[in-house]
């Protein structure tokens, strides 16, 4: 909760807290966005830790992908793409494994006509399954 990687250049602020109490108590809306924003994280965090205890390898990294796609703002359809190319690393990590589990879910997932590679890029080519594998109902798909 107190480290981040910025995947681009980027500017950072640093507000002491008590400039940042100051800002809170004179500023409502700002006050509610942050909370809501907090709350948004706590329950993200709660899913992932549920998803953990809960879910197998393949369920996860599908929940993951679909995730990552519904990110974009767009419906999860056959040929959906990934936002960009993602490392094994990298998506061992947003999936809580290591690479070598997160390597055979995605070669099944491959093998079961459910995923595609293009480009460098994943390619959902049936989301209706990967949802069924994510335990998910096409409905809730992101």
């Amino acid at each position: 909760s107190a480290s981040a990687v910025a995947d681009e250049d980027c500017r950072l602020l640093i507000l002491p807290k008590s400039d940042l109490r100051r800002l809170l108590l004179a500023d409502a809306k700002l006050c509610f966005a942050l909370l809501k924003t907090f709350s948004a994280r706590l329950r993200r965090a709660n899913e992932e830790i549920e998803s953990l205890l809960f879910q197998n390898i393949l369920g996860r990294v599908a929940k993951r992908l679909l995730e990552l796609v519904a990110a974009g703002d767009k419906p999860v359809a056959p040929g959906s793409a990934l936002p960009r190319r993602y490392t094994h690393q990298e998506l061992a990590e947003l999936v809580g494994t290591t690479r070598e589990p997160l390597s055979r879910a995605l070669s099944t997932l491959r093998r079961a006509g459910v995923l595609e590679s293009r480009d460098e890029l994943l390619i959902i080519a049936d989301p209706e399954r990967l949802a069924a594998m994510a335990g998910l109902s096409a409905s809730s798909e992101g």
